[in-house]
């Protein structure tokens, strides 16, 4: 069986986490999609504990994304950890976050 990696969540990714699944949940008022949006990204994140080169480069930095819809989850895998520390829609200047 291959190495396991623990998994640290930001702050920051954390908070807008948080603010995207109240964004589904309060404001479009659909709890199903809420609930939906959280267990597919926690499938997808698990993804990394057995797999962390899993995810493509994110330009030219040091880190890696994950793509669930039109979301970007970025990680960067330091010795048996990874890092996810932000997640960021597709559909916005890519160039000018990192």
């Amino acid at each position: 069986m291959q190495k396991k990696y623990k998994i640290y969540y930001s702050d920051k990714f954390n908070w807008k986490a948080n603010q995207i699944c109240n964004y589904i949940l309060y404001k479009l008022q659909n709890p199903i999609a809420s609930s939906s949006f959280i267990i597919k990204l926690q499938q997808t994140i698990s993804i990394l504990s057995y797999f962390p080169q899993a995810g493509p480069k994110f330009l030219n930095t040091e880190y890696r994304y994950l793509l669930l819809n039109h979301w970007l989850i970025l990680y960067k895998v330091q010795n048996n950890i990874v890092k996810v520390s932000d997640i960021i829609s597709s559909k916005q200047d890519l160039s000018s976050i990192y």
